[in-house]
């Protein structure tokens, strides 16, 4: 009732704006009293489907989980979503009209689906070519529209599309110029930006002087990186001598009202300069805001200062921050430098559980804070979240869980000096209201029976109760361990794996007619097939093919009688079970993080490695919740 609640709000929306502008179209639109013979004709019949309930279904599909149309609107509109929109045309017919609606959608996206400003705001520009560079010249589609361009990936031929987002994914404005419209055009960025406040943050394609200064003076702050050819200035050892001796001179001398604009606008003429400035702002700050604390707390004694690095956005320079007898007394400049040092610590802890080495992340924290961080350096901080990630892993879990899909992944690690492959076990665990998260990481140096027994006995002793379904592949003894650990849980083999091995076994010629044996043994639709049957089709397929090939005479085996355990399930839910692909893709994630290095020093750096994915994941991903286990049931 959720869904269709959400939906229907949706649809609503949506057919008040179509509405509103149906009318106002009406009102421009040119109209034809006496047609002529010649005049094309116009069908008047509206379409069975409104525009409404279309755009109502593409902002469905771009909020759910599908990656392609094609399976959300065959497999979950036309399923799940018949009641709501009972006039649903067919696929390729909503592909055609999908163009109509273009304008309505994007009108509708930029007047009433915008999010909201929240201080911190991301900016960036796409290409979207129109055909390959070798057809420029002989496009005619977008003649005299598109144009010609660069990107970072190349020179291309169309349009170019400019986002803004707030760090909630949330889309704030949108513009589609042309390709050779530069990021940085007054005319296009104004637009885009005319109601932001706090900070921006972009590429180094947005850097510009004057970009700056009209948005620091709207109170934006626009945060971009250094490009590698722009060489530090230095300001003249005259003004760094003055500024050093501030103190010093304004005891000395009396200073004006042009020498201070003066002094001001050549130091801020520079990076070096500006950095100087900011330093020595800083520092008069903090001592004057001790002077304040000397001043209400009686008793208390000035008792010097203390250096303290602060490095930021290519700044880099030396504080001085000032003390008192009791060390009771915390200028807000400390808080904003442990801020720093937390995000320094978050960022460099993001990218090397995304797969980065240490050293791609020392060049990156040098290009960010002025600053080339060592390989231990970068270790150390990335490392941090150590003992975060260990408690997540320790975590007390939920005390049923509708299935649990289990699988290992082998890493070269280091032990004892040398180098081998170990098993990383894994558990999925998929919740009631259709969420999923990672219970275990675990390192063993095998895979086997015994462990996994073992890793299942665990779940126990953190709160796990009761567990319906257990998918893993046909390891030896596996049906054993589960039995043990949960007795009443169901068990099911990844029949994908069973697919894969029977079709390595047969020669070239016989895989396409053993492939449409093995498709008709495990129906997933439209069948009421029992588990006894599907297994007794086994048995035939076996015998059959066992006079040719001996190896699979020994599918007939009691123990494959688990690969049917999905036809215990109803169809929504089938594709989902049959398998184990989901902990499949999550050992994907696990092996594009850890391609970028070699041998792990430690297990332990591997699990810290594997439980950032793994955490990501299921604060991310995962917690989205699937409609297809709304109504878990079985036979």
């Amino acid at each position: 009732m959720k869904l269709v609640s959400k939906v229907t709000e949706i649809y609503c929306i949506a057919d008040d704006f179509c509405k509103e502008y149906n009318s106002e179209l009406n009102k421009t639109s040119l109209s034809l009293s006496n047609a002529s013979a010649n005049s094309p004709k116009h069908c008047k019949r509206k379409g069975r489907m409104s525009d409404a309930e279309m755009i109502t279904i593409l902002i469905l599909f771009h909020s759910n989980t599908f990656r392609n149309f094609k399976h959300f609107y065959l497999f979950y509109v036309c399923r799940e979503l018949k009641k709501e929109f009972p006039d649903l045309l067919s696929y390729t017919r909503f592909v055609e009209r999908m163009p109509r609606v273009a304008i309505p959608l994007l009108l509708f996206l930029k007047l009433g689906l915008m999010g909201e400003c929240t201080g911190i705001t991301f900016i960036d520009s796409t290409r979207i070519p129109v055909c390959e560079n070798k057809r420029q010249s002989r496009n005619r589609v977008f003649k005299g529209y598109a144009q010609k361009g660069k990107s970072t990936m190349g020179w291309y031929y169309g349009f170019k599309l400019h986002l803004l987002c707030n760090e909630r994914g949330e889309l704030l404005n949108f513009a589609l110029t042309r390709a050779n419209v530069d990021d940085r055009n007054p005319k296009v960025f104004n637009d885009l930006t005319k109601d932001l406040f706090g900070k921006l943050y972009a590429d180094k394609g947005y850097i510009s002087q004057s970009l700056f200064a009209s948005l620091f003076d709207r109170g934006v702050h626009i945060v971009t990186g250094i490009r590698d050819t722009v060489l530090k200035k230095c300001v003249s050892s005259k003004v760094l001598i003055f500024v050093v001796n501030l103190k010093i001179k304004e005891r000395t001398m009396k200073l004006t009202t042009e020498q201070r604009s003066e002094l001001i606008s050549e130091m801020a003429s520079s990076e070096a300069g500006f950095n100087e400035l900011v330093r020595v702002l800083l520092d008069s700050f903090s001592k004057q805001e001790r002077a304040l604390f000397l001043a209400e707390h009686t008793g208390e004694q000035a008792n010097g200062f203390r250096p303290r690095r602060w490095r930021g956005h290519g700044w880099s320079f030396q504080l001085r921050i000032p003390r008192t007898r009791s060390n009771a007394f915390q200028p807000i400049i400390l808080g904003i430098l442990s801020s720093q040092e937390r995000e320094r610590t978050q960022l460099f802890y993001e990218l090397y559980s995304r797969g980065l080495s240490c050293e791609d992340i020392a060049e990156i924290g040098r290009r960010i804070y002025g600053h080339l961080y060592s390989k231990q350096q970068v270790s150390y901080l990335a490392g941090a979240c150590y003992e975060e990630i260990q408690e997540w892993l320790s975590r007390q879990l939920s005390p049923h869980y509708l299935a649990v899909y289990i699988d290992a992944t082998f890493c070269s690690t280091r032990r004892d000096g040398s180098v081998s492959k170990e098993a990383y076990y894994t558990m999925l665990g998929l919740l009631p209201d259709g969420s999923r998260e990672v219970l275990t990481v675990v390192n063993h140096p095998t895979e086997g029976a015994i462990a996994w027994e073992m890793e299942l006995q665990a779940l126990k002793e953190r709160g796990v109760k009761q567990i319906d379904l257990i998918i893993s592949d046909a390891l030896s003894g596996i049906e054993n361990a589960v039995c043990s650990a949960f007795p009443t849980a169901l068990h099911q083999l990844c029949v994908v794996h069973f697919k894969r091995k029977v079709l390595n076994t047969v020669s070239s010629k016989d895989k396409a007619e053993v492939g449409e044996e093995l498709k008709a043994l495990f129906p997933m639709e439209h069948t009421d097939m029992t588990p006894l049957v599907a297994y007794e089709n086994l048995r035939i397929f076996a015998q059959r093919w066992g006079k040719k090939y001996p190896s699979l005479a020994r599918l007939g085996n009691e123990r494959n009688a688990a690969y049917f355990t999905y036809l215990r399930f109803s169809e929504s839910v089938r594709r989902m079970i049959y398998s184990t692909n989901w902990v499949e893709r999550l050992n994907r994630s696990y092996k594009r993080t850890l391609l970028m290095r070699g041998a792990m020093p430690s297990p332990a750096s591997v699990v810290y490695l594997l439980g950032s994915v793994a955490k990501e994941k299921t604060e991310g991903t995962y917690a989205r919740r699937l409609p297809y286990f709304g109504e878990w049931k079985i036979r």
